[in-house]
């Protein structure tokens, strides 16, 4: 059996993913008010974007974190990437 790497290319695009966020945005935000009631909507698309990019690509790298020499570490930031990934997604619809 071959000896992977703890950090794989999919791993730090899935960390670069949720942390690029915070550095761009592209956000539209609305307000409407009718019969005294006002409601108003903000979406980010870079955090969708990134945010969603970081789940998907940390799925794959806990995969490949399993398989990695260092299990723990891999694990750990493949994890730390999939909740990244989930507050930016919280993030770029609003909730945060």
């Amino acid at each position: 059996m071959r000896n992977q790497s703890v950090l794989n290319p999919v791993i730090i695009l899935a960390l670069f993913g949720g942390h690029a966020p915070f550095f761009f945005s592209y956000a539209s935000s609305s307000s409407v008010t009718a019969d005294g009631v006002t409601t108003s909507s903000y979406i980010d698309y870079v955090a969708l974007l990134g945010g969603s990019c970081a789940v998907l690509l940390g799925i794959i790298g806990l995969v490949a974190g399993l398989k990695a020499s260092n299990k723990l570490l891999g694990v750990g930031l493949s994890l730390f990437a999939m909740g990244l990934g989930v507050f930016q997604l919280l993030r770029g619809i609003g909730m945060l």
